[in-house]
C-alpha cells in the first residue's frame, strides 16, 4: 500500500507542475509578465528536483554502465 500512496503523490505533484506552467501560460496572456515568469522559474525548479527525488538521472546512469 506505501508504494501506491508514494506513486499516486509523485503523479500528482507532476500533474500540478504541469498546472502551473499551464497558469503562468494563461498569466502571461493577460500580460501579468513578472507572475508568469516567476512561477515558470519555480516550475523549473520543482520539475528538477521532482527528478531528483525519484533518482532518475542515476537510473539512467546505472543503465548506460
Amino acid at each position: 500500500m506505501y508504494h501506491i500512496m508514494k506513486t499516486l503523490i509523485s503523479l500528482l505533484t507532476l500533474v500540478a507542475i504541469v498546472f502551473a506552467y499551464i497558469l503562468s501560460a494563461s498569466l502571461y496572456v493577460q500580460g501579468e509578465l513578472v507572475s508568469a515568469y516567476l512561477l515558470v522559474i519555480s516550475s523549473i525548479g520543482a520539475f528538477a528536483f521532482w527528478i531528483e527525488s525519484h533518482d532518475l538521472l542515476r537510473a539512467r546512469k546505472n543503465s548506460a554502465a
